[in-house]
């Protein structure tokens, strides 16, 4: 563990930062993309290259991992979530990438791990959208008494609504 051995090879080579080589590797294995490569102490012995869980770091959230040395994770951009381990700088699938787009009804601040939700009386209906002012008061006789929508209602005939107050 924490060398590898390329065909022909008389004397082990000691894996790297970036990689990691478990029993038998022939080449060092990368860390995977939204990872990146532990940092050793001066107590780690070459066993920290030995294994994934002890030789890359998942990116934390809010970040993102696509440094192709795998040495840094990268601050989220707006528009978009990063839940860890996102490997890419503009995920667009939660389950493949670990982060995705802003949705509807919601913002995304840089560095966020989670989208926010526009307060009722407000909506959104944009994708990426990543600052407060991007959540629309709801106009005159529409309404919204939920948080995260992408639309208003209109009020119905007996009553109406002054921007986001019901009367």
């Amino acid at each position: 563990e924490g060398y590898y051995c390329p065909l022909g090879t008389e004397v082990p080579i000691e894996c790297y930062l970036g990689t990691y080589c478990p029993l038998g590797t022939d080449f060092p294995i990368p860390c995977p993309l939204g990872y990146r490569a532990a940092e050793p102490t001066a107590n780690d012995t070459i066993a920290l290259f030995g294994d994934l869980n002890t030789a890359c770091l998942p990116c934390e959230p809010g970040w993102y991992g696509d440094d192709p040395k795998r040495m840094e994770c990268y601050f989220g951009l707006d528009g978009y979530y990063y839940v860890g381990g996102t490997n890419q700088a503009q995920p667009s699938n939660l389950t493949s990438h670990n982060g995705a787009e802003c949705p509807v009804g919601h913002y995304c601040p840089a560095g966020s791990s989670v989208p926010i939700a526009c307060q009722a009386g407000t909506y959104n209906p944009y994708l990426r959208m990543y600052n407060e002012s991007h959540c629309l008061p709801c106009g005159t006789d529409r309404y919204q008494q939920s948080d995260g929508q992408p639309t208003c209602f209109q009020c119905s005939s007996s009553s109406y609504a002054i921007g986001s107050q019901n009367l």
